[in-house]
């Protein structure tokens, strides 16, 4: 737990507000399902909050699963309503408990990357086993499935351009609100007009409620919370090479041509779906990684990331020029040593003030050996800032790149996989490479990691 004091301000008008913020990396094995409530004491009566999710799935017992899904709505969503919810990737085990979460609950918007008919074709064929006909429903039409589910607003992210300087931090409000407003804003991410036109011309539903966006610029709760996104697309040159290899496909299944409505057709059907799976083994060997999306997020106001620690340090005896025999010698030295000790207590007493870790980066199963110099380039300005980060793809080796707890350093280093999984998360390089840097201290199971966050701010 961290706590933030601030002084108290002098300016007129200005208030007060405590703003806490609760966050959860839920125990279901081999998934992943985290959760964050951010809660703004108005006033003496009256309490507001923020609740969003990112991914929900697990490919360990769903009891387990479930359960934590019941918990969360039963304490946490007394509401009913979730104001975000997040999915990195479509593969079952971060997504197949969401037909249960969002059952009886509304849900006023929903992020995810956008995925073509045809990677979503590829999914289909490599989770045919044991998956209820809901999981083809949305991987057949992620919009429609939620549009039946009642969402309000979908927005379909995909990769923009870096920040040219620091990750933008916005002042605008501050001098006309006298409240944080709890509604998420996306206007300040950039359109994608080639997305959009590329789901047009596929007849993928879209209406005003479904936008597309580039990650490029951050996504906020207005005045209070930063969201900022990363996708990692499927690099062209492999997606262009299978897509030829699918052309194999077309001719073995003997179609003049590869329409949205043929590839909604195998999804939908188990049969189609076996043979395609079997022509797919015999002529493409490669299992292609399809679009993931992180998350890094947190407050927009940060306190001075100075450790005065450092700056200003009193341990040398600072009157060299007094004697050791002066009758004063000893008072002085006394009364300094006094003093010092007074100061080191005040230090280590307000260390959270002065070092602000608050944000946290959720990163799905993200390939961060070949996507961390973009998310260095992009978020390198918050690294200082991150209090709690989720070991890409459960701690595998082969999407774990050294230099996180280098540019990172110190934070928690949360592990979202099952106690003895058969596929061996993490791996004991990874768990290596963290504690021989920073600390095996660091290092959390996922079902033992439950964080508060209190902050104090001021609204003018």
């Amino acid at each position: 737990m961290s706590r933030y004091k601030a002084k108290k301000d002098k300016r007129v008008g200005a208030k007060m507000r405590n703003i806490v913020f609760d966050q959860n990396f839920h125990g279901i094995g081999q998934g992943l399902f985290y959760s964050g409530k951010i809660s703004i004491q108005s006033n003496k009566d009256t309490k507001r909050s923020f609740n969003f999710v990112y991914d929900c799935g697990s490919a360990s017992q769903k009891k387990h699963l479930y359960k934590e899904i019941e918990e969360y709505k039963k304490l946490k969503l007394q509401s009913k309503k979730l104001d975000l919810l997040m999915i990195s990737h479509l593969h079952s085990d971060h997504v197949n408990g969401l037909d249960n979460l969002l059952s009886d609950i509304e849900v006023k918007n929903v992020v995810l990357p956008y995925l073509s008919p045809i990677e979503r074709l590829i999914l289909s064929v490599f989770y045919d086993k044991k998956r209820p006909n809901w999981y083809f429903e949305f991987l057949s039409n992620p919009t429609a499935f939620f549009r039946k589910r009642d969402v309000e607003n979908i927005i379909y992210v995909s990769r923009g351009k870096d920040f040219e300087t620091t990750p933008p931090k916005d002042s605008e409000g501050l001098s006309q609100k006298n409240e944080f407003l709890l509604e998420m804003n996306f206007e300040g991410m950039k359109h994608d007009e080639k997305k959009k036109e590329y789901a047009e011309k596929n007849d993928e539903v879209i209406d005003i409620n479904v936008a597309f966006k580039k990650d490029g610029h951050p996504a906020k709760i207005f005045n209070l919370w930063n969201f900022y996104f990363y996708t990692s697309p499927i690099e062209e040159k492999k997606f262009e090479s299978f897509f030829n290899k699918v052309k194999i496909l077309q001719k073995k299944f003997s179609i003049s041509e590869i329409s949205y409505d043929l590839i909604l057709e195998i999804i939908r059907d188990k049969i189609k779906r076996e043979k395609l799976k079997k022509i797919y083994e015999e002529e493409i060997s490669e299992d292609l990684n399809l679009t993931s999306m992180a998350c890094l997020h947190g407050p927009i106001y940060l306190l001075p990331n100075i450790d005065f620690r450092s700056e200003i340090h009193f341990g040398i005896w600072p009157f060299p020029f007094i004697p050791p025999y002066h009758r004063i010698y000893k008072e002085l030295k006394f009364l300094y040593h006094e003093l010092y000790h007074e100061w080191r207590h005040i230090l280590h007493e307000t260390k959270d003030f002065y070092i602000d870790r608050s944000h946290s980066f959720l990163t799905g199963d993200i390939n961060s050996i070949s996507e961390w110099e973009g998310i260095e380039k992009r978020y390198a300005q918050l690294f200082r800032h991150i209090q709690s980060l989720q070991v890409p793809h459960h701690g595998s080796r082969n999407n774990w790149n050294n230099k996180i707890p280098l540019d990172v350093g110190l934070c928690d280093y949360i592990i979202s996989a099952g106690i003895r999984n058969r596929f061996k998360h993490p791996d004991l390089e990874v768990i290596k490479n963290i504690s021989q840097n920073l600390s095996p201290d660091i290092i959390k199971w996922a079902h033992e990691h439950r964080s508060q966050i209190n902050k104090k701010m001021f609204i003018l």
